[in-house]
């Protein structure tokens, strides 16, 4: 079993991103605040974003607290992935205080608590915008700047450099995903309702029990 380091800060190789400006977007909390706490502990001056403002100050307060000052750099720019000024003001500030953007981390993603024949089309364009739409916003904006790789940028959203076949190729594949996906709830809800209803509590529980190995940056809901 694959232990889990008790600090993101833990095995950092120093220096190994100093100099370099790097945004990880959904980084006010979970997997993102770790990234921009190890990022920065290399050295990486680090722009953490998010919808929330005090856990996004939080972070950066976390970070001075462990490097002392002594590593990378951390700001705070108050960014919703859904919103396409939102982001091309997001790397634009990290340019302003930094000079440069080097790296982006696309790590921003939402869910809904909802089945596949019970989801709205307000659900869909919730999740489809932030967790799809705004990896190919994020890498554009980078890209206006010119001081990120193009081809680092193509591996994090194909459809950076404005490819339309690619573009098509990688939502044929999104919505092929999506499709498995539903059929799978569909075949699992059939299961469910052949199963007895004292068993299925216990599947549930043991479910609920589970940790989630990718929490969320933003909540469901505002």
């Amino acid at each position: 079993m694959t232990r889990r380091h008790d600090s993101p800060r833990e095995h950092a190789v120093p220096g190994r991103f100093a100099g370099q400006t790097a945004i990880v977007t959904g980084s006010t909390r979970g997997i993102g605040a770790g990234i921009a706490e190890r990022l920065a502990a290399e050295g990486a001056n680090v722009v953490v974003s998010g919808r929330s403002e005090d856990a996004g100050e939080a972070v950066v307060e976390r970070i001075y607290e462990a490097t002392g000052g002594d590593a990378g750099d951390a700001v705070f720019v108050r960014a919703d992935m859904r919103d396409p000024e939102d982001v091309a003001a997001l790397a634009e500030a990290a340019v302003a205080a930094h000079g440069s953007l080097d790296v982006l981390v696309n790590n921003a993603g939402v869910q809904t608590e909802t089945a596949a024949d019970e989801a709205s089309l307000d659900d869909w364009a919730f999740v489809v915008e932030t967790d799809f739409r705004a990896y190919w916003l994020a890498a554009r904006a980078a890209l206006e700047h010119g001081a990120v790789e193009r081809d680092l940028l193509e591996r994090i959203a194909d459809a950076a450099a404005g490819d339309a076949r690619r573009a098509i190729g990688i939502l044929r594949r999104a919505a092929r995903r999506a499709t498995d996906a539903g059929a799978s709830e569909l075949r699992q809800q059939d299961v469910d309702r052949a199963i007895p209803e004292d068993a299925q509590e216990r599947r549930q529980a043991e479910l609920a029990w589970q940790p989630h190995s990718h929490p969320a940056e933003y909540p469901v809901r505002d």
